[in-house]
């Protein structure tokens, strides 16, 4: 470096070696980085003029160039820049600055961007402080994997302005075993409040028959139905559409958030687990296997920083069905009912003895609502708000009913029937006197022998 009247000119070169972020084998990692530069800074206005700025490092380059101006100031900008290099490598280099990002996306081949930046960086009299600055840019991929899904090439042109980040509407298809698929990204972000909030007005087809893998069930699914955190080999189509869209990004951002969509779901199979396998038990329909439920589409709304729905309905066999009303906070909470029909399993889960099988026939048509409990990640089921005693009374009324009613048309009955030709002669009411004390006592009118168990 050397001085020219007030100025420092600062020029030359060199290179950084073993330059490595973060641990382990994610780590980015470079064995030598050459650095070029070449400046003037006027050290009294705080002003630099940079004529050149490059990193390389094999297939990666970053330059860099512009005015910055009172730097203790306003912090005046106009820069211009540019950045190629290879997808793994930028990919390692955001999962390490950005840890939460690892399970999101990964970009594969080579990636560009290109951006000019104008304005003041600083003015507190502003929120946010950088209200002023301008900036475009332009950044394309040739491939990326979003929850596992393989993307093709896609150019994004994000701008900023006015304190708000814009990004224009992007179609990306899928490829290779996923092809067929589409997704859509864009908005815009507002950062002039207290926290940012973003907006995607209108109606959007967000994703279309875009492939559901385990990463996306734990991600983006489980906001929905917090199941989808507890399932193993998930696999099938999932298609969303959203209308003005108002998602709050911070807890410091006064909107709750608003809008509303649809979700369907199709060819969904997944092996069951946690709260999944224990619903599936009171059904009668967990074989150990994968299942292979018929999902009805369902619609859903933003309220109070919360995602709610009603009757998201799972259809595993003929008979048996699980719908699911509530809602889950941003922040992981569960305000939840999943509702199922009862099954002789539901008796027998809570102890109970005699005829679960005449119980549950029939209360074939009757539903229970079971609480889902806890958070997204760890939900749990709540057996206790079950009024187990109730549903009891209901069914031996039903049978006892059942029973009278029988037993009066036996005696009604004009005809005598003959035992040789008509079997055993019919009950007499001191029988079915018999089979009501001993649907009380918890034994099957059908199994004398059973052991009479005391009802709760």
């Amino acid at each position: 470096s050397t001085w020219q009247g007030q100025s420092l000119v600062i020029s030359g070169s060199g290179q950084i070696e073993d330059l490595r972020i973060g641990q382990g084998t994610e780590a980015f990692h470079r064995d030598r980085v050459a650095i070029t530069h070449e400046a003037v800074a006027d050290v009294h206005a705080g002003d630099i003029a940079v004529q050149q700025l490059q990193l390389t490092s094999e297939d990666l380059a970053v330059s860099l160039s512009g005015q910055l101006r009172d730097l203790r100031g306003s912090q005046g900008l106009e820069l211009t820049g540019r950045y190629t290099g290879p997808g793994q490598e930028l990919t390692r280099l955001i999962h390490q600055l950005a840890p939460a990002s690892s399970e999101t996306f990964a970009f594969a081949g080579p990636t560009r961007a290109e951006f000019t930046v104008t304005g003041t960086a600083r003015n507190p009299q502003l929120h946010p402080v950088y209200h002023d600055l301008a900036a475009q840019s332009e950044f394309g991929w040739q491939g990326v994997a979003v929850w596992g899904v393989p993307l093709g090439p896609a150019v994004l042109t994000p701008s900023l302005s006015q304190g708000q980040l814009v990004l224009p509407i992007a179609t990306i298809e899928t490829t290779g075993p996923a092809a067929g698929g589409k997704m859509r990204i864009g908005g815009r972000v507002d950062f002039r409040q207290a926290g940012p909030i973003y907006y995607l007005q209108d109606e959007h087809q967000i994703l279309e028959n875009f492939r559901i893998t385990p990463e996306m069930a734990r991600q983006v699914l489980s906001r929905w139905n917090p199941l989808f955190s507890q399932t193993a080999d998930v696999d099938g189509l999932i298609s969303l559409e959203t209308k003005d869209i108002v998602l709050p990004l911070s807890e410091k951002s006064p909107h709750s958030g608003s809008g509303e969509g649809h979700v369907d779901l199709r060819r969904l199979k997944f092996q069951p687990e946690g709260i999944l396998a224990e619903l599936l038990r009171l059904g009668g329909v967990l074989d150990g296997g994968q299942v292979f439920p018929r999902v009805e589409g369902v619609d859903f709304f933003l309220r109070d920083r919360r995602i709610h729905y009603k009757n998201f309905r799972m259809i595993f066999s003929e008979n048996f069905d699980l719908m699911f009303s509530g809602s889950v906070g941003f922040d992981d909470t569960i305000d939840m009912l999943v509702s199922v029909p009862i099954r002789p399993q539901l008796f027998e889960k809570f102890g109970v003895g005699g005829p679960v099988l005449d119980y549950a026939r029939v209360l074939e048509d009757v539903r229970v609502g079971i609480p889902i409990v806890g958070s997204r990640h760890r939900p749990r089921l709540d057996f206790s708000e079950i009024d187990m005693p109730t549903l009891l009374d209901r069914a031996i009324r039903i049978l006892l009913t059942e029973q009278t009613d029988s037993v009066l048309q036996d005696i009604l009955s004009p005809e005598k029937k003959d035992p040789a030709k008509n079997g055993p002669p019919a009950s007499q009411p001191a029988d079915v006197l018999d089979s009501i004390l001993d649907i009380l006592r918890g034994q099957s009118p059908s199994d004398p022998s059973s052991t009479k168990d005391q009802l709760p």
